[in-house]
C-alpha cells in the first residue's frame, strides 16, 4: 500500500497574513445559525484573523472562532490535496503574518490547523479543519489525532468537539449537520483521536467539511516550548476499516486497519508564554 506523507506546519503568529486564492469560500448558512460567512469573515478579519485563512477555514471552524470574542489569532497552515495526483502541498503563514506562497490551486481537499490564545485565561485554543470541495472519493470515516506533551499541556474535561457538514442536493440550500460529537474516539494523558465522517454517495453532496476542536491548560508557567503532532488519514481504497491510535507522545501515531490509507504528518515547536 501506498502512503503520502506531509508537514501540516502549526505555524505561530500574532499579526495578520495576506495571500491571494484561486478560489473563495462558499457563503452559505450553516443549519441552525443565523449569520452568513459573509458577516463571520468581516467580524474575524476585524479581529486580525488573516484573509487567506478565512477564505480556507471551514465555516463551522469559523462560527466557532466567530462565536469566542476573547480569542485571538496565533497560527494556522493550509494544505491542499489532489485526489487525482495524490499530490500534497502546504502553505503557511509567517511569525510575521505574511502568507509566504502564490496562488492556492482549487483542489479537492483544504486542511487547515489553527491554535489560539484566550486573551482571558491561560488556556490554549486547538482547531483542525477540512474542506472537500468535490466528493470524497472513498466515502466514510477518515481518522484524525493531535498529541501533544502532557508535561506541558493537559486538555480540559469535557472541552473536545467535532461536527461535520455537508450540502445535499450537489450544494442547494444549506448547509447541514452530517455528524456531531462531544465524545472522541480515544483520547489518552497526550493526545486525542477522533473521526471525520464523509457523506455517502448518494447523498449527492458537492462539498463537505467540518472540525475538531479542544482547549488545553498549561501545567507549567511559560514560557516553554513544545512539540505538537498532528495526524490525518485518508481511506484510498478497500472494503475494511481504519483506526488511529497515539501509542505515547513523542511515539508517533499507529494506524490500524485492512484498507489501503494515504497518511498526513506534522510536526510544530510551539512556544508558549
Amino acid at each position: 500500500m501506498k502512503k503520502k506523507m506531509i508537514s501540516l506546519l502549526l505555524v505561530l503568529a500574532l499579526v495578520v497574513g495576506i495571500c491571494p486564492a484561486a478560489f473563495a469560500g462558499e457563503m452559505g448558512v450553516l443549519e441552525g445559525s443565523i449569520v452568513t460567512e459573509n458577516e463571520m469573515d468581516e467580524v474575524l478579519l476585524q479581529r486580525g484573523y488573516p484573509q487567506i485563512y478565512l477564505e480556507h477555514l471551514a465555516q463551522s471552524a469559523k462560527k466557532s472562532l466567530y462565536d469566542k470574542p476573547d480569542v485571538v489569532f496565533a497560527g494556522a497552515t493550509i494544505s491542499t490535496y489532489d485526489v487525482e495526483t495524490g499530490q500534497f502541498t502546504d502553505y503557511d503563514i509567517s511569525a510575521d503574518g505574511i502568507a509566504l506562497c502564490g496562488q492556492i490551486p482549487d483542489s479537492d481537499l483544504s486542511l487547515t490547523w489553527g491554535i489560539a490564545q484566550s486573551t482571558t485565561s491561560e488556556n490554549v485554543f486547538v482547531s483542525y479543519s477540512y474542506q472537500w470541495h468535490s466528493t470524497a472519493a472513498h466515502p466514510g470515516q477518515d481518522p484524525i489525532g493531535v498529541s501533544w506533551n502532557d508535561q506541558y499541556f493537559k486538555m480540559i474535561d469535557n472541552s473536545f468537539y467535532k461536527v461535520d457538514y455537508y450540502y445535499p442536493n450537489l450544494g442547494v440550500g444549506q448547509a447541514e449537520i452530517l455528524s456531531e460529537a462531544r465524545n472522541y474516539a480515544a483520547a489518552s494523558d497526550a493526545g486525542v483521536t477522533w473521526y471525520a465522517t464523509q457523506p455517502a454517495l448518494w447523498q449527492n453532496s458537492a462539498m463537505n467539511f467540518g472540525h475538531g476542536e479542544f482547549w488545553l491548560k498549561p501545567q507549567e508557567k511559560g514560557p516553554f516550548s513544545t512539540i505538537f503532532y498532528g495526524h490525518y488519514v485518508h481511506k484510498t481504497g478497500g472494503s475494511g476499516s481504519i483506526s488511529l491510535v497515539i501509542p505515547k507522545y513523542g511515539f508517533g501515531f499507529s494506524v490500524s486497519g485492512n484498507a489501503d490509507y494515504d497518511e498526513l504528518g506534522n510536526q510544530r515547536t510551539f512556544t508558549y508564554r
